[in-house]
């Protein structure tokens, strides 16, 4: 999960990937063979090398949220797998309404679920 805030640290959304994406898009990203994911998936947990990728994939993104004019949006915090997820957080990504829902296909690695929720 990542948290992202705007200027006056009030949050603005939060992104979630499962287990299979985050796996997949951090081992791609540091041009780690497919097993690696793999392995990180059966194992059921972010290893801490792929862990690191993801944090810079979610960094990255923060440039999607941001437009000329609008508020600074920046990375907050990231919150892995097995790591307490605060209330707040919790409340926005399970709210319906301003969300993106999505499988994401990592080509020669495989596919996993992002969901991107603003906060009210």
């Amino acid at each position: 999960m990542a948290v992202f805030t705007d200027n006056r640290n009030q949050m603005y959304a939060a992104l979630a990937l499962d287990l299979s994406l985050a796996a997949n898009a951090g081992a791609a990203l540091g041009l780690l063979p497919a097993g690696a994911a793999e392995d990180a998936v059966d194992e059921k947990e972010l290893f801490p090398n792929l862990a690191e990728n993801v944090f810079e994939l979610c960094n990255i993104f923060t440039s999607l949220l941001n437009k000329e004019g609008a508020k600074h949006i920046k990375l907050y915090q990231v919150i892995y797998p097995k790591q307490d997820l605060p209330a707040d957080v919790r409340q926005v990504l399970l709210a319906l309404g301003r969300r993106l829902d999505l499988t994401v296909e990592v080509t020669r690695y495989g596919k996993g679920k992002l969901s991107l929720a603003l906060a009210p």
